[in-house]
């Protein structure tokens, strides 16, 4: 006859409670794979931030730029703007 101790009831309980947490981690929809996805989701949006961090710094660069350099604002006036001196004549060759 099978003999049941309590120590054998206990494993198989522990067992089947390892078993069940086990499925959690690793089939359920809130998973080990959806872990996985969401860690890349976050190296992608980590990527986008170093990338407008540094177009940041490349437009505050310009900024300061514009604020110390008298030259550097007639430049960008005359080239994106059009904006031509008093007694200068403007010619466009097209």
């Amino acid at each position: 006859m099978l003999k049941i101790t309590f120590n054998s009831v206990l494993i198989v309980i522990l067992f089947c409670v390892f078993m069940f947490l086990s499925y959690k981690i690793w089939l359920s929809e809130n998973g080990f794979n959806r872990l996985l996805y969401l860690e890349g989701l976050v190296r992608e949006e980590e990527t986008i931030n170093k990338n407008l961090v540094a177009g940041n710094l490349a437009m505050s660069f310009e900024v300061e730029s514009l604020k110390n350099d008298e030259s550097l604002i007639e430049y960008s006036a005359r080239s994106d703007l059009g904006m031509i001196k008093k007694n200068e004549t403007y010619y466009q060759f097209s």
